[in-house]
Formats: C-alpha cells, sequence, structure tokens
C-alpha cells in the first residue's frame, strides 16, 4: 500500500469536513504552492503576529516575549546572544534589550572582564511576564490546534518540523549550492 501525501489528506479531509479549500485531489507543482500559499499568507503571518490594536501597550509584543523567553530559557545571556537565538540584528537586539530595561523587565549589567560586553538578565516582573504570555499563547495555539481533527493536527506538527528541517538545510547551504537542494527546494 502506497502512503498518501500528507497535504492529500489534509485536502480529503477538509472536503468531508465541508470547507471550501479551493483544491482538487491532484498534486501541486512547486509554482502551484508557491501561488496557493500567497493567498493565505497574510492570513497565517496573522497567526503569528500581533494586530496593535488587539495588544495592551503595557504588555510585551511578541518579539519582546520571545526575547524574555529566551532569556529565561538560556539564562543571562548577551545582547549579540539574543540577537544569534532570534535570528534577529544585532542593533534590532540592543534595541530591544533597551526598551525591555526601561520598562523593568530585563536587567543589564556590565561584565568585570570585558567592560565593552553586558549580561542581560530577567527581573521578578520581566519572568512573571513570561509565565503570563506563555499561558495566552498556549490558549491561543489550543484553540485553534482544538479546531482541527487529529489526523489534521499530527499532519500539521509533520509538515511544519520538515519544513523547519529544509529551512535549516537551505540556509547552511553556501551560495554556490542554493537551487541544488535534493529535496527540489530552491
Amino acid at each position: 500500500m502506497t502512503n498518501r501525501s500528507p497535504s492529500l489528506t489534509i485536502v480529503s479531509m477538509t472536503k468531508q469536513l465541508g470547507y471550501d479549500s479551493n483544491s482538487t485531489d491532484e498534486l501541486l507543482s512547486v509554482d502551484q504552492a508557491m501561488a496557493r500559499l500567497k493567498q493565505v499568507q497574510h492570513h497565517l503571518f496573522g497567526l503569528f503576529v500581533e494586530r496593535r490594536k488587539a495588544r495592551d501597550p503595557l504588555m510585551p509584543t511578541r518579539l519582546q516575549s520571545h526575547v524574555l523567553e529566551s532569556v529565561r530559557e538560556h539564562g543571562e545571556t548577551s545582547t549579540s546572544e539574543v540577537a544569534e537565538i532570534l535570528n534577529i540584528s544585532v542593533p534590532t537586539a540592543s534595541q530591544l534589550v533597551n526598551t525591555m530595561v526601561q520598562r523593568g523587565w530585563l536587567t543589564r549589567e556590565t561584565e568585570a572582564s570585558d567592560r565593552r560586553r553586558h549580561r542581560i538578565g530577567l527581573t521578578d516582573q520581566g519572568a512573571s511576564m513570561v509565565v503570563a504570555e506563555s499561558r495566552k499563547r498556549t490558549a491561543r495555539i489550543a484553540a485553534l490546534l482544538t479546531e482541527l481533527s487529529p489526523q489534521e493536527r499530527t499532519a500539521l506538527v509533520s509538515l511544519a518540523e520538515r519544513i523547519q528541517a529544509i529551512w535549516a538545510n537551505i540556509d547552511n547551504q553556501s551560495p554556490d549550492q542554493e537551487g541544488s537542494s535534493s529535496d527540489g527546494i530552491g
């Protein structure tokens, strides 16, 4: 028995559930998949990027929440380490850290061995923000996942993990290797 791709399973399930997915049971080419992804991109982007009007200005933004989580997870760290963890530029990380120090969520202390370097840590207020934001995000994601069947959740996670692995592979390729992936991506 041949395994069908997870995308076909999702298409079949969405049709059975009565959703108009504008899909057929045919496999998509890369160009067709790109066109379809572009159609839904702004909706998907909205799942991960906060809406300014909906955000409490006294609470951290999503990026600030990621900084708080990173510092909690990794312990005291430097601004350049925050930038590396979040895959953002050092100036962007520095600006984020400065704002978060001003708001009382992070501490910044100069290292005794190298006065050019600073160690970033969580304040008690920052630690409680991490917990509160994590609970809110977990509740939102759980609400989203509840709307999916177990099969759809499994397919979603499997595809997300696969995309993450492919993306990491692409990021690790040298410029002269781009476009030569064995997965046909590039």
